[in-house]
């Protein structure tokens, strides 16, 4: 009867003692592109803190590229003034149509949607209560 439970204790210390925690796998930062004026540059961007989505540094260049020039977002345009970090802000406080426009809906600028990355790190700065910084 002891060579019986011999195979079935060994079994069952098998099954118990190989049994291993899974490992915690964290997900690495996302990779921004930011285009730089014809060269393009592959920067990893932490997205979640204010220290990398900086309004002079990373979105004024985007809104000065792509919304604040002549014809558009320019001084004294009617539909705002995007020139300044005020005139900007003045389409995001408290629910203005900026985000509406070039996030979501996209249709803004009128040349075509924002890049990926552009999209990312404008969420970004709207997400940390777009301070200008």
């Amino acid at each position: 009867m002891g060579k019986r439970l011999i195979v079935p204790v060994a079994f069952c210390c098998m099954i118990l003692f190989s049994c291993t925690a899974d490992k915690l796998e964290l997900e690495p930062p996302p990779i921004v592109i930011i285009d730089t004026g014809g060269v393009t540059d592959t920067t990893t961007i932490d997205t979640t803190g204010t220290d990398t989505c900086k309004y002079l540094t990373h979105i004024q260049p985007i809104i000065n590229q792509n919304c604040a020039f002549a014809g558009c977002h320019s001084t004294g345009f009617g539909s705002g003034d995007f020139t300044a970090y005020s005139g900007l802000f003045a389409k995001i406080d408290n629910g203005g149509p900026f985000e509406n426009r070039v996030l979501i809906l996209q249709d803004m600028p009128p040349g075509g949607p924002l890049s990926v990355s552009d999209r990312d790190l404008i969420q970004c700065w709207l997400d940390n209560d777009a301070t200008n910084n």
